[in-house]
């Protein structure tokens, strides 16, 4: 889900010691499933909202960031490089476009 990290073996390494706990890994993987099946999105966000997503996203496709956004009349931005997780491959993309949404969204 990753896609500018340069080292991914070492960060495999971490992420496979934290899971090593299955019965922790099997409860969460079944909290999601059963959250998934019953979350029914809002017809309207009672808060501003801004989308992220990434042209690289190889798990999840871009455009369901944009059928979100446009559903919600919120704004989307792309990043051009950056896999799923992008707040992993480029956290200071994340924070500079967060930081510019809210300084338009809030000034004055």
């Amino acid at each position: 889900t990753t896609s500018l990290l340069p080292d991914l073996d070492s960060m495999a390494s971490e992420w496979a010691a934290l899971a090593s706990d299955s019965s922790r890994v099997s409860k969460a993987f079944v909290r999601q499933i059963a959250a998934a099946v019953r979350y029914s999105a809002p017809a309207k966000l009672s808060v501003p909202a801004l989308f992220l997503t990434s042209a690289q996203d190889r798990f999840t496709d871009p455009s369901c960031s944009f059928k979100l956004a446009r559903r919600f009349h919120s704004p989307l931005k792309m990043h051009p490089a950056a896999g799923h997780d992008v707040t992993l491959d480029d956290p200071r993309w994340v924070v500079q476009e967060i930081d510019s949404w809210l300084s338009k969204k809030f000034q004055g």
